[in-house]
């Protein structure tokens, strides 16, 4: 093993200790070399050949300065997620990490380079969820969730397709075109995919 090496898995080792470190070795998260220097957080989806990475908000260190975050996802064949999701905490970085998990294990069929709008959508979608509800039918939405595969159950208590259409229009400044195109596939297809991701990581609660 080459000095670089030892001195980069004995520096990987030591980010690990500290209390950030814990928080995202505890997720199955370790420190990874992306090549210039740059170091990442960084997970296996399963055999997919995709990794989730996170980095601090510059894209390059393993290390956050300021506490901010950016998740990412990359696979073998040099693809990649066209838009990065940005988190506040360790918390919030997880829980994207998380829903990558779950849109590139398969859980979401959806196009890859897509997922990052569609993360970012539904966790605006998750919030107005969450906001809407009381804690008592959020619980209730979410065990009917649980054994229903085919249906979302925020409609059993709300106007879901509204907190839905705030989201989208607060995430990307415009309304989706098919309110006034039918034909437009691609905004109808953000918005479902949202909503799975949101529904499969129970709106990031």
């Amino acid at each position: 093993m080459t000095d670089f090496w030892t001195r980069f898995n004995e520096m990987a080792a030591a980010a690990e200790l500290t209390d950030t470190g814990k928080l995202f070795a505890a997720s199955n998260f370790h420190v990874g070399h992306n090549g210039g220097g740059t170091s990442a957080w960084e997970r296996q989806v399963g055999e997919t050949g995709w990794k989730v990475l996170i980095t601090d908000i510059g894209g390059c260190d393993h290390v956050s300065e300021d506490g901010t975050w950016i998740v990412g996802a990359h696979n073998d064949n040099g693809d990649y997620v066209d838009r990065c999701v940005e988190a506040a905490t360790v918390a919030e970085a997880l829980a994207a990490a998380d829903a990558f998990d779950l849109a590139l294990g398969g859980h979401v069929v959806t196009p890859a380079a897509t997922i990052g709008d569609k993360i970012i959508l539904a966790r605006a979608f998750g919030s107005n969820v969450q906001e809407e509800l009381s804690r008592a039918d959020f619980r209730a939405v979410l065990e009917l969730n649980r054994n229903d595969s085919a249906t979302c159950h925020t409609h059993d208590f709300c106007d879901a397709n509204m907190l839905m259409l705030d989201a989208f229009k607060v995430t990307f400044e415009r309304e989706p075109a098919f309110l006034t195109n039918p034909d437009d596939g691609e905004d109808l297809a953000l918005w479902n995919d949202a909503w799975q991701i949101a529904k499969a990581a129970e709106f990031f609660a």
